[in-house]
C-alpha cells in the first residue's frame, strides 16, 4: 500500500449490526477506506445491496441460497463457504 491510499477492509459479518456499523464508518472515510471484501452467512438480499452500495471485488456467502443473474455488480466475483472466507482473509 502506498502512503494516501485507503486501506483495503474486509468486512465478515457485513450483515449484521457491527458489520453494518463498520460499513457506514467505510463510507463516511473514502479517502481512507475502501471496501475490498463482504461476507453473510444467509441476508443475500441485503449483502447484495451492499455490495452494489459499495463495489467490493469479493463478496462470501457461507450459507446456502444463490443470487439471481445480475444481482452483484459487475467485477464482483462471488466465493462461496469456508474457502471463500480463508480467501478473503488472506
Amino acid at each position: 500500500m502506498s502512503p494516501g491510499s485507503p486501506r483495503r477492509i474486509v468486512v465478515l459479518g457485513s450483515t449484521g449490526s457491527i458489520g453494518s456499523s463498520t460499513l457506514d464508518v467505510a463510507q463516511s472515510l473514502p479517502t481512507e477506506l475502501t471496501v475490498l471484501g463482504l461476507s453473510a452467512h444467509s441476508s443475500l438480499n441485503e449483502l447484495a445491496q451492499q455490495a452494489w452500495k459499495h463495489r467490493p471485488r469479493f463478496v462470501c456467502v457461507t450459507g446456502g441460497g444463490d443470487f439471481p443473474p445480475g444481482a452483484l455488480p459487475p467485477g464482483t466475483e462471488l466465493l462461496r463457504g469456508e474457502a471463500g472466507i480463508q480467501a478473503l482473509a488472506s
